[in-house]
This record gives structure tokens, sequence and C-alpha cells, in this order.
């Protein structure tokens, strides 16, 4: 919970307080909310670099399926790294190295922390939210290697209709010669930090 300068802090359990004097405060859903750039630097301050990353990742996404009610993205890339550098404050090292990691295209968190596992082992970049002409959308793609990484939530598992389209789609890419690793949650939060 952001207080303007001058307000109580709010005392309570399991709210973080933070005093800004940032002026992007926006509505949402008709409540008073920090703008994107205080979010990221608020969050900075008691968020792991993982984490942060996927918070950047979600302020930059630029979503394949738009919801009108929604303006997506919230900032750009370009934009976070810029204001960040420039930025003061609690856990502002943090947020330069969690906006130096962020990429588009990334469409949940568990894909953001998929990337920088994979990452951190020492495989090469991925491109995020790649699309196989013909085929459909991978989360993680490395085409000169002809490899696909997918994040497998619930979703995945427990919607006969997502399981079916899945399957279809992980036929084509292999009937295209494209290797496709699936990563269920065990796979990513046994390597969290």
């Amino acid at each position: 919970v952001t207080a303007p300068p001058g307000a109580a802090w709010p005392r309570t359990a399991g709210v973080i307080p933070h005093r800004s004097s940032r002026r992007d405060a926006v509505r949402r859903q008709g409540l008073p909310a920090s703008g994107p750039l205080t979010l990221f630097l608020e969050l900075a301050g008691c968020l792991t670099v993982p984490e942060l990353v996927a918070v950047g990742d979600h302020l930059v996404l630029d979503p394949r399926v738009l919801d009108p009610s929604d303006a997506r993205p919230y900032m750009t890339i370009d934009q976070l790294v810029a204001a960040v550098s420039g930025a003061t404050g609690r856990g502002v090292r943090a947020a330069r190295v969690a906006a130096a990691q962020v990429r588009a295209g990334v469409e949940s968190p568990m894909e953001t922390l998929l990337r920088l596992i994979l990452l951190a082992a020492g495989l090469p970049e991925p491109l995020c939210g790649y699309e196989l002409k013909g085929v459909g959308w991978f989360d993680l793609a490395w085409p000169r290697y002809r490899t696909i990484a997918e994040y497998d939530g619930d979703g995945h598992r427990t919607s006969t209709r997502q399981y079916d389209r899945d399957i279809r789609r992980f036929d084509a890419a292999a009937d295209l010669d494209w290797r496709v690793i699936r990563v269920r949650n065990s796979g990513v939060t046994s390597h969290r930090e």
C-alpha cells in the first residue's frame, strides 16, 4: 500500500507500506492504484529479482487476446529501463537488474521463471511468445535449434479443450521436425531462488 506524503502509514498484517511522491497514480476498477513504474519500483523492495522480472514481463505484455477494458501494454521495455536507470530509493538496484531481463511476449509468471532458469543453466536467450507459422504460438523457442519449451500449467491439464489443442500443436510442430519440451510446475518451482 502506498501512502502519499503526509498521510498515515497503513498498519495491518500482510501489508507492506510505501511512501511515494510519484505522480503516476491511476484508477483500476474505480480504485486508486500505483502506475506501472511506481508499482515496479515499489515491488523491487519486497520481491526477488526473478519475481520482479515476471512483473516487468506483465507490464510490457501486448497480449495476443486483447481485453477492451484493459489497455495494454502498460509501458514498453525501453520506458521501463529508462525510468529505473534514473530512479532512487529502496530496491532500485534490484529494479535495474530485473528491468534488463524483462522481455516482451511472455504470457505468465511461470513462463518468466522457466526462461530465467534456462538462461541460468547456460541456454541461449529464447524468443518469447513465438509463432510457428501454420501451427500456433509457443512460450519459448530457439528457431536455430528447432526447439520449443512450453510451460504446462494446470489449465493445460484440467481443460479437455486446452489439452486437445496443445496435443495438436505439439504434434504439428513435431511433424515439422521441431522438438517440444514440456515443463510442469515442479520443474520450475524446484529451481526458484
